[in-house]
């Protein structure tokens, strides 16, 4: 198989939001819930925010391994 043979996947994030009454929560990989939040523009904010904190506590994880 060659590199040019992948397909790159995009994430569904929305599979991991869940709507319960006029709520939003979503769902970590590790099966954590947050919210709930009022509007699915609120959800993805806060998902991009839970997004980064995690890339940076990786980020800062590597550092103190090196």
């Amino acid at each position: 198989m060659r590199a040019t043979d992948f397909i790159k996947k995009s994430i569904d994030r929305s599979s991991r939001f869940i709507q319960q009454n006029s709520q939003w929560f979503f769902k970590t990989r590790e099966g954590e819930i947050y919210g709930p939040y009022e509007s699915k523009e609120e959800i993805s904010d806060a998902v991009d925010f839970y997004i980064a904190l995690m890339d940076l506590h990786e980020c800062g994880r590597r550092e103190q391994v090196a």
